[in-house]
């Protein structure tokens, strides 16, 4: 096919027509150059004037300049799009078209395969054609026919040589040759500078001209990924937002395009460019930027290193927010180079852009040139990740933490009202809170039980909280009916070695202590703690038992007045308490801090100390209902003295359960006793 164009002649002064040999002469991807071009304007045709006719009214037909890169769009999995381009030299300086690669096991080039174009690339006179791979010969393209004064040249003739003979007039002509390269990238990823193509003008006289250009393999974010620590060793797709605590969340993207930008943000909705819902009062901290550099642009000249971008966003809750639960959807996007590609501009680079320095320096200095009217549909503004990346997001209320474990010895301090400085009133050698629904060491009637603390702790606002104690419950008994106390001012413990204003290095402070009195024995008790503020509450219970037929001696007490007490003899009393009982019981007795009177204690009955626990008498356990008169019939004693001995039993309406324990002091050695039956 032939072009024929007449300067100072309209453009209906066409001669020839359309035909196949003419598919493909216009670029799959082109544009206006705003470089200076290398010199070799008089063999390559890049920029035709816009009077020369062009056939079937395809624009333009023109020559990629030297370093044109291609965006090419490919899949996660290397699937790319076919890239073809044509080359057109004047005949009179070029006599033939040849096309090289760097790596030609990058391309697929053979002319036996099917290089298809992009899906909604028009094709020239908008006819379907499937493109081989490799070189397409195209011919003589067409004449420019160029008049001298009064010269006309009619039915322009190309020669052998390259040379255009006027068949009729004395005006002049030049012929074009021209050749279609098409090429699809293997699934092998390459980068911008590993992916040259170029093709040469092979010159009637001299070396030949040559020209490069580049494929520019445009690949999706290859990860996404968020974490709240700010590491990507530790990834998440769910969080705990607490309620007036700010959390940051970082978000990593990967792009296998370390000369590309990359952004980050709300995945768009489907069908539109409206974000997804974010979460309420959240808030992006500043633009995407490189990892590497913290630079929110890359290029061929300043990759961003490894690929890996980050952008983070800080989200409060509220407390209206209680409970709520939020999935958010993130996306990465590829920005090429810089917002303008977003309005349909791509990047063209010359040799010395592409090594990295400044090419046009434009107003402003720039070390990139960008193409305007690009002409390829085929391309999206932008690369967006394959799969979508979540964050679930649950917002709960923060609310007091009972600390099992402190550090002894610290110091316990308290508000002065006036001054609001806290002022030490001296040190803690309680251990921590009693964990939740445990059972503490046994009690022991005039023993001290062991002091604990309640120990209460909540970021960022220790100085509002307040603990409360009560106590009992169904099948409980109250311990403060027997004397259990406990601090009602307010103490903080201080966590650290040494002094601190930060409230957080506080815990709010309540120490409990309890010496059972007679009467409390045989029963379990319940206690509980509440620490609060204003918007939220914990709770811990514990539960204590004081144990049966046991007591602690008092200052001036004797083995004879304990018995007397117990209406029973004291060396039934001495007999009850052998070093197989004592032994059998070591791990309880050491939980309860108590001193058992046994082993040689037992040889001086009459040196009998003041706080040793003592076993008053033998346990019973029923394994059937029984009535207290049936009982002290049984074993020798009276109704009077099993209550006094099991004051639980006290009010008992009906016989005693089956799988009971009583405490039972049978009248063996006090032969004066009176039986009831």
């Amino acid at each position: 096919m032939r072009v024929y164009t007449m300067r100072g002649c309209n453009s209906n002064n066409i001669f020839g027509s359309c035909s196949v040999l003419f598919v493909g002469i216009i670029l799959a991807l082109v544009g206006e150059s705003v470089c200076q071009q290398p010199d070799d304007s008089g063999v390559f045709w890049s920029d035709l004037p816009t009077w020369v006719a062009k056939p079937c009214a395809i624009d333009p037909v023109e020559t990629p300049p030297d370093g044109y890169v291609f965006p090419v769009q490919c899949s996660s999995t290397l699937s790319c799009n076919t890239v073809s381009f044509t080359v057109i030299v004047n005949e009179t300086a070029a006599s033939d078209i040849t096309f090289d690669a760097d790596d030609s096991e990058f391309f697929e080039t053979n002319p036996t395969a099917g290089c298809s174009l992009p899906t909604g690339v028009a094709q020239v006179c908008g006819s379907p054609f499937t493109q081989k791979c490799g070189k397409q010969a195209l011919g003589h393209l067409g004449h420019l026919k160029a008049y001298q004064d009064g010269a006309t040249c009619s039915v322009p003739v190309c020669n052998d040589d390259g040379t255009c003979t006027c068949t009729s007039g004395t005006g002049s002509c030049t012929c074009f040759l021209g050749a279609r390269y098409t090429l699809k990238p293997k699934n092998v990823y390459r980068s911008l500078l590993e992916s040259r193509i170029c093709f040469n003008a092979t010159m009637r006289e001299g070396p030949p001209k040559t020209r490069c250009v580049f494929l520019d393999m445009l690949m999706p974010p290859s990860q996404l990924l968020v974490s709240t620590t700010g590491s990507l060793d530790n990834p998440t797709t769910y969080s705990e937002a607490i309620v007036g605590e700010e959390v940051q969340y970082t978000v990593f993207g990967k792009d296998v395009n370390l000369h590309h930008g990359l952004r980050i943000d709300l995945q768009q909705s489907a069908g539109n460019d409206l974000p997804t819902v974010e979460l309420p009062n959240q808030e992006w901290m500043g633009e995407t930027v490189c990892l590497a550099t913290q630079q929110p642009v890359a290029s061929v000249g300043s990759p961003c290193p490894d690929g890996w971008w980050i952008r983070q966003f800080k989200y409060t809750a509220r407390n209206i927010e209680i409970n709520t639960e939020y999935r958010i959807y993130l996306q990465a996007e590829e920005q090429f180079w810089g917002t303008g590609l977003l309005q349909g501009a791509r990047p063209l680079f010359n040799r010395q852009a592409l090594a990295g320095s400044g090419c046009c320096q434009p107003a402003g200095g720039s070390a990139l040139c960008t193409m305007d009217n690009f002409r390829c549909a085929a391309f999206p503004r932008a690369i967006r990740h394959d799969a979508v990346h979540y964050l679930n997001v649950t917002v709960r209320q923060l609310v007091p933490t009972f600390l099992a474990s402190v550090p002894l010895g610290r110091l316990l301090f308290a508000i002065n009202p006036r001054t609001q400085n806290l002022q030490s009133t001296g040190g803690s050698n309680q251990p921590g809170t009693p964990a939740d629904d445990a059972a503490l060491p046994t009690a022991y009637v005039n023993c001290p039980m062991p002091p604990f603390g309640v120990y209460a702790t909540k970021s960022n606002a220790v100085d509002l909280l307040t603990i409360d104690i009560h106590f009992g419950g169904e099948g409980y008994a109250d311990p403060s009916e027997h004397g259990l106390t406990y601090t009602t001012d307010k103490f903080y413990f201080r966590r650290t070695v040494t002094d601190s204003q930060d409230f957080n290095d506080y815990a709010l402070y309540m120490g409990v202590s309890w010496t059972p009195p007679p009467g409390a024995e045989g029963r379990t008790y319940r206690i509980c703690f509440r620490a609060y503020d204003d918007v939220s509450s914990t709770t811990s219970c514990s539960t204590v038992h004081v144990a049966r037929c046991m007591y602690c001696t008092k200052e001036g007490e004797s083995l004879v007045s304990i018995a007397q007490r117990f209406r029973t003899d004291w060396l039934q009393v001495w007999a009850a308490n052998d070093a197989d009982v004592v032994a059998s019981n070591t791990a309880e007795l050491a939980a309860s801090q108590v001193r058992p009177w046994g082993g040689a204690d037992v040889r001086h009955p009459h040196d009998l100390e003041e706080g040793v626990l003592i076993r008053l008498g033998p346990l019973l356990h029923t394994r059937l209902e029984h009535s207290l008169d049936e009982i002290a019939g049984r074993y020798g004693t009276t109704v009077r003295s099993l209550l006094e001995v099991n004051p639980d039993l006290l009010g008992l309406d009906g016989p005693v359960p089956r799988n009971s324990e009583l405490c039972v002091l049978p009248a063996i050695c006090n032969p004066n006793e009176e039986f009831a039956g």
